[in-house]
């Protein structure tokens, strides 16, 4: 893809940009709604969308959730994204924190799978 200038370049970055944050909360409500499937499911026992911004959201957690394994409640907390670049950073920055990419696409069954395989390590 060609640019003229500077000028356009900036601004099909910033319209990709716009796109791309739409996309990711809107990816953030549908993992909002898989939680809470699960909660009704009895899968888990609570969670939590955290705030973006939030002292949580800057330690890369979008989400935390509670569940009871063998008699005593665990709490886990992961972030998401649409981006793989972001993933990758998000990886750097934040090792204690599971980061999931979950590309435009992905099937809920699996973004499910991946949430509920955090209670087994």
């Amino acid at each position: 893809m060609g640019f003229r200038n500077r000028e356009h370049l900036r601004m099909y970055m910033s319209r990709k940009s716009e796109r791309y944050a739409r996309v990711g909360r809107e990816l953030e409500l549908e993992v909002e709604h898989i939680l809470a499937e699960m909660v009704e499911r009895g899968l888990l026992i609570t969670f939590i969308h955290h705030a973006p911004h939030s002292a949580e959201d800057t330690e890369g957690k979008d989400f935390s959730m509670q569940k009871f394994v063998e008699g005593m409640m665990i709490s886990r907390s992961f972030g998401i994204t649409i981006s793989q670049k972001s993933w990758q950073r998000a990886m750097l920055q934040h090792p204690k924190t599971p980061q999931f990419c979950f590309p435009i696409g992905i099937k809920r069954e699996t973004m499910q799978k991946r949430i509920h395989e955090l209670f087994d390590k």
